[in-house]
């Protein structure tokens, strides 16, 4: 009786049912006689110790019932469980592999497991062969599909994921996160209107879903140069997750492409101001479950790293190059000066820095940040190639024209005026 209830704790609990299951075997070999109840009791106290949260409790105990009970299956997947929430990758992929050994018919779900595990460790070959073990013994297992898709896109391998995205959503046609996963593979593939599609579809299964409208938004720019329906869709996001800064991001790029660079300087700074980048994204792609706000601000800011992302230093650099649009210099410069000092090696922030010091016609300052940008990416022609503008305005004619012809021999083509006046002034004309 103590163990059916624990096993309906297990249920009603977050912890997901198919793991729950294990429990129903060690009942039945309760009443079978196949496990006495001191192995027993302990599995069923850590149960009911994981489903309160108590890791460590947990933990102690199911260790007691492995003791206790040798070969105890059950108890070696519960362990993966618990190890799992321990982030001890390497211990639970032990254990479940100990329950293969000890019962490979029985829970085909570990095998899935397990190639979920291998994933984490960067195991990929090993992941996929755990996945096509459980495909082949359950043909229409979907999770199985599903996670070997999500191995396969790792590897950059789309085409592949694509497949068995597709296998399977035609097991569950509504299964959102294979849609919206088969979306992004589209996306790698540059396939927009397939990738259009397949968000569309997962926005009609699931209307909050804010990762799908942000990632229709950058479809739609991309395919058909669409800058107001993602903008539409970037402010969809937003209404549903008002604080999402990758949105804001987004958002501020598609105003900057259609020219209201007044509205992308205002998301570029709510961007900057809400902490742009995020650490558990994949907790908003289900938007609601069952009524119930799976992500909120509180846990958004309980995740969010004291360090900054690197992101974060693009954001300040992009904001930086519409204030040069609006010709506001001095925010400019502050702007490339905190994303250089977050990441020195950003090297974008120097070079639109560099930028905006040629344009006041500061070009020794500029010459200095285009060196410094050249010294993190020695392989862009265009660096060169402004460099050589500067070098031009602060009369060092002869470093102008090297960098010019650097830059004409990695591909970049100079401006012809440019070119002109740069003959003109060797030449003594000028």
């Amino acid at each position: 009786a103590g163990a059916t209830r624990s096993f309906i704790r297990c249920i009603k609990s977050n912890i997901k049912p198919n793991k729950c299951l294990v429990a129903i075997r060690v009942i039945s070999k309760l009443n079978n006689q196949k496990i006495d109840s001191h192995s027993s009791y302990f599995f069923f106290s850590a149960m009911d110790k994981l489903t309160k949260g108590d890791i460590s409790g947990a933990k102690a105990d199911v260790d007691k019932a492995i003791f206790s009970e040798l070969n105890f299956s059950e108890a070696q997947i519960l362990r993966a469980i618990i190890n799992q929430q321990l982030d001890d990758d390497i211990s639970a992929l032990n254990d479940l592999s100990a329950a293969i050994t000890t019962s490979s018919d029985e829970f085909n779900f570990v095998y899935n497991e397990r190639g979920i595990t291998n994933s984490y460790l960067g195991n990929f070959t090993e992941a996929i062969a755990d996945f096509d073990k459980a495909i082949q013994n359950d043909p229409n297992y979907v999770f199985a599909y599903f996670n070997r898709a999500n191995t396969t896109s790792i590897l950059n391998m789309h085409q592949d994921a694509i497949k068995f995205y597709t296998k399977a959503l035609s097991i569950d046609p509504d299964f959102h996160e294979a849609l919206f996963f088969r979306a992004n593979a589209y996306l790698e593939l540059n396939d927009y209107k397939n990738a259009i599609k397949d968000y569309s579809d997962v926005i009609r299964i699931k209307p909050k879903f804010a990762m799908a409208y942000i990632n229709r938004g950058v479809a739609y720019s991309k395919s058909i140069g669409s800058h107001k329906q993602a903008l539409r869709d970037y402010s969809k996001a937003i209404k549903i997750y008002p604080w999402y800064g990758l949105a804001y991001y987004n958002r501020a790029v598609a105003h900057s492409y259609v020219g209201d660079f007044k509205k992308a300087i205002a998301d570029y700074t709510k961007a900057i101001d809400q902490d742009p980048w995020y650490t558990k994204a994949e907790i908003i792609w289900n938007g609601q479950n069952d009524k119930k706000l799976v992500f909120s601000k509180n846990e958004y800011e309980k995740d969010k790293t004291t360090d900054p992302n690197p992101r974060y230093a693009e954001v300040k650099s992009n904001r930086g190059v519409v204030y040069i649009y609006k010709g506001i210099s001095d925010k400019v410069v502050s702007d490339y000066d905190k994303a250089s000092k977050l990441y020195p090696w950003y090297a974008m922030a120097y070079y639109n820095r560099a930028i905006s010091y040629a344009q006041n016609g500061n070009f020794k300052q500029a010459i200095s940040d285009y060196n410094k940008a050249l010294e993190i990416n020695p392989s862009d022609p265009e660096i060169f190639g402004k460099r050589a503008v500067a070098y031009f305005y602060d009369d060092k004619v002869d470093k102008a024209s090297e960098d010019v012809k650097i830059a004409k021999e990695m591909g970049y083509t100079p401006d012809p005026e440019f070119l002109d006046l740069l003959r003109n002034k060797a030449s003594g004309k000028n």
